[in-house]
């Protein structure tokens, strides 16, 4: 991995689910790269056996930060999520991951306070995506620099991506280690609620028992906005690949 010089070094990637774009070459290389940083990343944290990835990669969103070597052909994937729609989910019957979530974890009260969100986001025709698998290429450790960037990008590319997908709610889960609960509490995300009582973290079995927070977003934070406002010039020269079907250009909302 090249050492960074400035910020023009960096470009954001944004990729319309591989189901959707496969037959695009580049769609596909990113993927790949996103799937291997994805692999390497989760390897340095948990035992061998966790399997970071899952069918609803191929019909989600996912979101890049890439060095750029000087041409669409040579840009080397550093971080990555992933944005996963419901109503994506129900057009290729993938099972809803932050359902799942909760499910695996053997607990009710969860459970129903995720079906509640869904239920409610179908009635009321809301676009409900789970966020999930914030990775870095493990060598970006050694970067200082550079993590500091990925981590201020991140905090910008999450309500940037989901604004401009016209994404209105946003269930993630919010490793407790990493304190990634704090920073979606900053975003705009509060823990999930039954009945008006707050729920307590979950042990995710996939990820070794791991505690994770689970947690709601509707509307972001006016800090959300704050941190995404140094980053607005590299997302608006992000490179965008979609679908056939899609717009050339997404609008960003709200």
């Amino acid at each position: 991995m090249a050492n960074i010089k400035d910020i023009h070094n960096l470009r954001i990637v944004t990729v319309s689910p591989p189901y959707d774009t496969w037959k695009n070459l580049l769609a596909r290389e990113l993927f790949n790269q996103a799937i291997d940083v994805r692999l390497r990343g989760f390897a340095k944290e948990y035992p061998y056996g966790v399997m970071p990835i899952d069918t609803s990669d191929f019909i989600a969103h996912h979101n890049l930060v890439c060095l750029d070597h000087g041409s669409e052909q040579s840009l080397e994937v550093l971080s990555a999520f992933k944005t996963v729609a419901l109503k994506k989910c129900q057009t290729h019957n993938v099972p809803f991951p932050a359902l799942s979530l909760v499910k695996l974890a053997g607990t009710p009260d969860h459970v129903r306070a995720v079906e509640d969100i869904m239920e409610n986001a179908l009635e009321n025709k809301k676009e409900l995506v789970y966020m999930a698998s914030y990775t870095m290429k493990p060598q970006v450790r050694n970067n200082p620099v550079l993590l500091r960037k990925l981590r201020e990008i991140f905090n910008a590319m999450y309500s940037l991506t989901n604004l401009a997908n016209g994404f209105d709610e946003i269930l993630v889960g919010g490793t407790m280690r990493f304190k990634m609960h704090e920073r979606f509490a900053r975003i705009g995300h509060s823990p999930l609620s039954l009945d008006g009582e707050e729920l307590p973290p979950i042990h995710v079995e996939h990820l070794a028992k791991e505690q994770v927070q689970v947690m709601h977003l509707n509307a972001f934070s006016k800090e959300a906005r704050a941190m995404a406002e140094p980053w607005l010039e590299l997302w608006n020269q992000r490179i965008n690949i979609q679908a056939a079907n899609e717009n050339e250009n997404l609008k960003l909302a709200g």
